[in-house]
């Protein structure tokens, strides 16, 4: 997992300090919430290294990742979901969505917008209440 956009692309450069230096034959699973466009990008330098790179997007909370039940929005080659399926969700969940590249992130961004919303709807009812007074 990386913080945003720009560094997704600085560890997947086409030079220098790169994780596709000598990438042939891997598979990058990349967990980090960022642009759809960027998941792309990485999927299209991964292959020309010779390499495949998966999209699993997350959703849940730190209770669901101890309990191995991560909520996961996947995109991808199926190939790729394939490779993934018996080293990474074994122990950490299992694809929830799986689809092309870059749409497991827009699905992120929904499901974040959605989660948003709650929470501020929740913050208003309290502010509210607070307001109201006994």
């Amino acid at each position: 997992m990386v913080s945003d956009d720009a560094a997704m692309r600085k560890y997947f450069a086409k030079s220098g300090d790169s994780l596709l230096v000598n990438a042939r034959g891997k598979l990058f699973i990349n967990c980090a919430t960022i642009a759809p466009r960027v998941h792309l990008e990485v999927e299209e330098l991964a292959g020309k290294a010779g390499a495949r790179s998966l999209e699993a997007c997350m959703a849940s909370s730190i209770t669901q990742a101890r309990d191995g039940y991560l909520y996961l929005m996947c995109g991808g080659d199926k190939g790729g979901v394939s490779c993934a399926r018996n080293r990474f969700w074994k122990n950490l969940g299992k694809p929830s969505v799986t689809s092309e590249s870059g749409e497991a992130a827009k699905i992120k961004a929904l499901v974040n917008m959605v989660m948003n919303i709650n929470t501020a709807g929740l913050a208003e009812g309290l502010g509210l209440g607070d307001a109201i007074g006994p």
